[in-house]
Order: C-alpha cells, then sequence, then structure tokens
C-alpha cells in the first residue's frame, strides 16, 4: 500500500485553501494567539446558524475521483450533540446527506456515530466514547470503496475503534472526490474547532492472480462491466489505481475449425485479451499461428484466458466447427 499526500493544512497564514465553506453560520480562522482553546496552534471555529437547517463545514472538493483514501481531521467540540462531522462523498452529490459514502457524527457526550453507504442503503452503527469538550482529539477515517470489497476503518488518537468489511458501493459515482469537515445540523447553536485537515490517496496493488490466473486489462474490465459499472466509472477505478486508461474495446467471436486462425484477420493493435470458450463447445486451443491440438492451451467449455499482447492477429485458435469462440480486447 502506498499513500499519496493530496493535501494537509493547518490553517497557518489563516488561509482555508485548498477547503472552502459551506453551509450555512460562519467561520473564523485563528492563530496562535488567539486560539480559544489555549493549545497554541491555528485552526477554525465553526459556528452554525440556528436558524437555519443547513451545515456549517469546510468542504474540499474536486474533478479526481479516488477509491481509496485516509481522513485525518485535528477536531474538538464546544457542544454535545449532532455535531462534528466528517463526511466522505463525491462531489456529484456531495449536497445529499442520503448518498454519502461515510458519515461520522458525535451524536451525544458517549456516543459516536457512524453512517456508511452499503448496497444504496445508509446504514449506521454507535460507538461507545467518551467525547470530552474542548478537548482536541484526532479522528482517522480509511475508507476503500468496493463491489463487495469496500472497508471503512474509525481510529481515534490513533487506536482502532471500529471497522466493516465486505461494502458494495453501487452509487452511480463510485469514486471519492468531496469530504468535508465540521458542523452537521442548524439547531441548536453549536461550535466546532478544526486545527488539522489532511487527505491522503491509498494506492493499493493489484494481484498477480485472479480466479487461479494472471489478470489482464481486458479481463478487469469485462469483470467491472458484468459488475454493472459504466465505461466512465472504469476509467476513474484505473486513473485512482495508477493505471493508464485502455480508450478502445474490440470485441467479436471466431467460429472454429480443424486448422488454427487469428481473431483477427488484419493487424490490430491491442493491450490484452479475454477470451471465452462457449460454455456448450468442445475443447478449443488457443496459441500462435502454429498451434495444434497437441501444442496448444486447451481452453474448456466456458473457461477463459486474458493474454497481455500487442496485436489480436498474433492470437490463433482452433477446435471443432462450428463451434464459437468470443473474444473482448482493449487498447
Amino acid at each position: 500500500m502506498v499513500e499519496t499526500a493530496i493535501f494537509a493544512t493547518t490553517f497557518t497564514g489563516q488561509q482555508l485553501t485548498p477547503l472552502e465553506f459551506f453551509g450555512t453560520g460562519s467561520y473564523v480562522i485563528f492563530n496562535p494567539g488567539t486560539d480559544p482553546l489555549g493549545t497554541g496552534a491555528s485552526g477554525v471555529t465553526l459556528s452554525n446558524d440556528p436558524t437555519a437547517s443547513s451545515r456549517s463545514s469546510l468542504l474540499w472538493k474536486t474533478t479526481v475521483g479516488y477509491t481509496s483514501v485516509r481522513i485525518v481531521a485535528d477536531m474538538a467540540l464546544g457542544t454535545h450533540g449532532y455535531e462534528g462531522i466528517l463526511m466522505v462523498t463525491n462531489q456529484a452529490f456531495y449536497n445529499t446527506a442520503d448518498l454519502a459514502f461515510l458519515e461520522i457524527e458525535a451524536h451525544d457526550p458517549s456516543t459516536l456515530r457512524i453512517h456508511y453507504l452499503n448496497n444504496g442503503v445508509l446504514e449506521f452503527a454507535d460507538v461507545p466514547i467518551s467525547i470530552v469538550l474542548n478537548v482536541v482529539k484526532r479522528l482517522q477515517a480509511d475508507v476503500t470503496l468496493g463491489f463487495g470489497s469496500g472497508q471503512i476503518i474509525i481510529y481515534v488518537d490513533g487506536v482502532e475503534i471500529w471497522r466493516i468489511s465486505g461494502l458494495f458501493n453501487n452509487t452511480p459515482e463510485a469514486t471519492i472526490n468531496a469530504v468535508e469537515f465540521g458542523i452537521w445540523w442548524g439547531s441548536p447553536a453549536k461550535t466546532v474547532y478544526l486545527y488539522y485537515a489532511a487527505l491522503s490517496a491509498i494506492t493499493t496493488t493489484m494481484p498477480a492472480t485472479f480466479e487461479g490466473g494472471p489478470i489482464a486489462p481486458a479481463r478487469l474490465i469485462q469483470i467491472l462491466s458484468d459488475l454493472g459499472l459504466t465505461s466512465t466509472i472504469i476509467a476513474s477505478i484505473f486513473t485512482s489505481l495508477g493505471f493508464s486508461v485502455p480508450m478502445i474495446i474490440y470485441n467479436g467471436q471466431v467460429t472454429l475449425a480443424a486448422a488454427a486462425a487469428p481473431l483477427s484477420a488484419t493487424s490490430k493493435t491491442i493491450k490484452s485479451v479475454t477470451i471465452e470458450n462457449v460454455s456448450t463447445n468442445s475443447v478449443c486451443y488457443v496459441g500462435n499461428s502454429s498451434v495444434t491440438a497437441l501444442t496448444g492451451y486447451g481452453l474448456r467449455a466456458g473457461a477463459t484466458i486474458s493474454l497481455d499482447i500487442n496485436d489480436l492477429n498474433k492470437v490463433y485458435v482452433l477446435g471443432t466447427a462450428p463451434n464459437v469462440v468470443t473474444y473482448i480486447a482493449v487498447n
């Protein structure tokens, strides 16, 4: 796992950047000499408007999408109840609480309430914890979006207090590009002190094998497509993981015969290809232009094989006529 900083701010120089104020109410940036809690640090006091049902928070947003992030905030609460929010979401719906991937709020003096999105439903868990007013605590959230593999881990002052795995984040925009720190609701009057805010992208290494064999981009795209992801979301996932995004898809079918035939009669530049032997077929064989039933890779009915190769017409197949194999390739 590689952690890459996106931003980190201690609000020195009385600057909010890269954050911006969002909602109603007001904020005051203070320096070490005017720190209301006397910690000797810079920070921001966030105050809500009790007459308005709206958040008062500092918002970060970008057009770049991430699938795995670490958020850290040094925060203190001036009052108890429904405040101290950390919200992780997507810019496309950051103003709609019910579509946030994660919301953390100080629910009452002894409860941290964690809302999390799973399979289209915003669920929650209450974690017992003593919340002392005007005392700075470090809150950390590690959030990974996934389609059955999503995970959230919450830490307070470096100690893990809660985690959940196996989340299914099947929203139309399944990437993270908005985070909020601040006050959750308008009434009654509330105050939050924010001293530090940071966000990092966590890059994971793709596994060397998948279902017992090498994973190729074409196979990965096929898997994500089968899960119902759009091409835009798939491109965002590839980008956030540090992969170049294939821009062209080739797909087709080849009728098998006793003599080997290429997947494409003409040259087609590709990065990878996935071949499937239809489930009603006999065994077919995959290889180069000289492949035979004795030398080729045997592909049983219903099986697939993924290859990293630079040209579609370098891959040959043979089998029993009139069986058909299908393929999908990307470049």
